[in-house]
């Protein structure tokens, strides 16, 4: 006789489980409420979720968004700020958003910018007109200083976002989502390890420490979805024992930032930084060897906190011992075609046999076109015209056949020589002083977002069918 009270108690037990588990899937389905006991974040992070779920759901579909969208300047500015403050709060999920097919896209990014309400003083945008070495052709040209007051800065073009600084938080974030935009994955920037390191400076004298904004960088980057690689600016007495500090530098003050750009080294496989060395050809080929083949004698091949993905610039055609060095892999930078052996599309496919001979990467540059003319006015004679598109579409289709694991960009804002894909608004004039005449700047054409949609394009073509190198 107790059977069936039995029977009816597991009846209504199995019911009353099966109902909760309902409601359980049902919520979080629709986000009702955050499921505690599924949620291994902090309970502080998990509370945040609950009070504000409605506007961080929404901050997280920006993130996340098709980057086909076309929105104002300050939309942008907004949507970058809002991704910062989420990946402030999801830093895990954030992250988790991998570059993938974008992480072989590259492109080289410059922090040297400086504005008078931002930072006190104008840099760079207030570049000079850098005088020929002969006395006799100098003459013949204008010198002096630019003058941003008068909306006269030191480039062909005129930034969409105006002369910022490359220390405004709010700009950084919109470098990142307009690069994301353009398909790009990493960002190789200049200021590492310190820009420069302690008691050294450039071939100009200058010495600015990179260090405060490194950590804005790196964190802008990762709540986009970006990575950031190194490009190892020359400076005073640069060589390969100082280069060695240099990796030092980097492991131990950006390795443990996950936005750090790491890819296989061609010597043993192992996920290491990624740093482009600028002039590597300053030092023979010998000297490098000593520091980057696994035999030499101050070799970091292996060594942890040392070992780095090492890539030169290819520049003459004699540069190509430097392919078998110890190198992991070289690129061309420049951007004017004929320029260089390197930078001479024609002579890609031979550098190309090299890097696989040899077993190391070819990392072909390709940018939208070149004009100096605002900081070397003499230097007409190098200006490649963009042709509404067509020069960067050459270059591309040239680097796209030697089927490459990398592309670098140059440039998003190397403003100075007119090779920036970063949007530039049209129908910008400076404003006439006693010392200059008006002038009116370069145009993209009617769209300043021309550059990164083209740039997406390619990319698209070139890597998202075959992943990426990433690990």
């Amino acid at each position: 006789m107790r059977l069936p009270g039995r029977l009816n108690c597991w009846i209504f037990i199995v019911s009353m489980v099966s109902l909760v588990y309902a409601l359980i899937v049902l919520c979080a389905i629709t986000g009702s409420f955050v499921i505690p006991w599924a949620d291994d974040r902090p309970l502080g992070l998990r509370r945040v979720l609950l009070n504000d779920h409605r506007r961080m759901s929404s901050n997280k579909a920006r993130v996340n968004e098709t980057d086909n969208e076309t929105q104002s300047a300050d939309a942008k500015r907004t949507e970058s700020v809002d991704a910062e403050t989420t990946a402030s709060l999801l830093p895990s999920t954030v992250g988790a958003d991998t570059c993938s097919w974008r992480c072989n896209a590259h492109a080289f990014y410059y922090m040297w910018y400086r504005s008078e309400d931002h930072d006190g003083a104008w840099a760079h945008w207030n570049h000079s007109r850098i005088p020929h070495w002969d006395a006799a052709t100098a003459k013949k040209y204008s010198q002096g200083a630019h003058v941003p007051e008068n909306d006269d800065i030191g480039a062909s073009y005129w930034p969409q976002l105006g002369p910022y600084s490359s220390l405004d938080k709010g700009v950084i974030a919109s470098h990142m989502a307009m690069m994301k935009r353009a398909g790009l994955g990493v960002v190789a920037n200049d200021g590492f390890p310190s820009r420069y390191p302690p008691g050294l400076h450039d071939p100009a004298g200058r010495n600015d420490s990179f260090d405060p904004v490194a950590d804005l960088l790196l964190d802008a980057a990762w709540a986009h979805g970006m990575r950031v690689a190194i490009h190892l600016e020359p400076y005073e007495g640069r060589n390969p024992m100082s280069v060695r500090s240099d990796f030092q530098y980097i492991h131990e003050h950006y390795g443990g930032h996950p936005a750090l750009y790491r890819i296989p080294s061609t010597h043993d496989g192992a996920s290491l930084p990624l740093v482009y060395i600028y002039d590597s050809y300053h030092n023979t080929a010998k000297e490098w060897s000593r520091l980057l083949s696994p035999t030499g004698d101050t070799s970091i091949r292996g060594q942890k906190g040392l070992d780095c993905t090492a890539i030169f610039l290819w520049v003459e055609a004699h540069h190509r011992v430097y392919a078998y060095a110890g190198f992991d892999g070289f690129y061309t930078y420049f951007a004017a075609t004929g320029f260089v052996y390197g930078s001479t599309p024609s002579n890609w496919p031979s550098m190309n046999r090299v890097a696989r001979e040899a077993g190391i990467y070819f990392v072909p540059s390709v940018g939208p076109g070149y004009i100096d003319e605002e900081v070397r006015p003499w230097n007409y004679g190098n200006t490649k015209d963009r042709r509404e598109g067509d020069y960067f579409d050459e270059m591309f289709n040239e680097a796209a056949k030697m089927q490459p694991k990398m592309i670098s960009i140059t440039s998003f804002n190397e403003w100075h020589e007119g090779t920036n894909i970063e949007p530039a608004i049209d129908g910008k004039l400076s404003r006439a002083s006693q010392d200059w005449p008006s002038r009116g700047y370069l145009s993209y054409g009617p769209d300043p977002d021309f550059y990164l949609k083209r740039t997406r394009e390619w990319i698209e073509r070139i890597f998202k069918p075959q992943g990426a190198i990433i690990v």
